[in-house]
């Protein structure tokens, strides 16, 4: 191999290894960058959600909101249930005594239905601590003497 295809091999490595500097080591330096800037916001968004009495954004105890479920079972478990009572009665050949049968069911399934909702929106009211216009629970206050500070004095 002559000196001049020695020197254009090793150009050519040279350019392929900052080709590959550019194409993958770059994207995952700033990959990690942002990691690590999301995880900073993150740290900050759970300290202010401590601070201000909030559950933590993510906590899977508290994904879905309360008013989800008491939706759910509350309003759409008996809107669900007379649908489907008029879907089925609704141009069937049915007795009378089926229609009949079918309407009272669906009533009994949506006063259940309305009843627990509202159980269920009293006693999570009840464990958060709210009262019934929703507001937010107060914040504990401590007494000056159960807080340990460090001040800048160093006392």
């Amino acid at each position: 191999m002559s000196h001049d295809a020695f020197s254009l091999s090793v150009l050519a490595a040279l350019a392929a290894v900052a080709i590959l500097m550019i194409v993958v080591a770059l994207p995952v330096v700033l990959g990690m960058r942002h990691a690590a800037k999301d995880q900073e916001f993150q740290h900050a968004e759970r300290l202010k959600a401590i601070e201000m009495g909030r559950p933590l954004p993510g906590d899977p105890a508290h994904e879905g909101s309360p008013r989800t479920a008491v939706a759910g079972i509350g309003v759409w478990v008996p809107i669900s249930a007379l649908v489907i009572a008029l879907a089925a009665t609704t141009g069937s050949q049915n007795s009378e005594a089926a229609g009949v049968a079918i309407w009272v069911s669906a009533g009994g399934v949506g006063v259940t239905g309305l009843i627990c909702g509202t159980i269920l929106a009293m006693s999570t009211m009840a464990r958060d601590g709210r009262t019934a216009d929703c507001h937010a629970p107060a914040k504990h206050r401590f007494e000056e003497s159960e807080i340990d500070t460090v001040s800048r004095r160093g006392v």
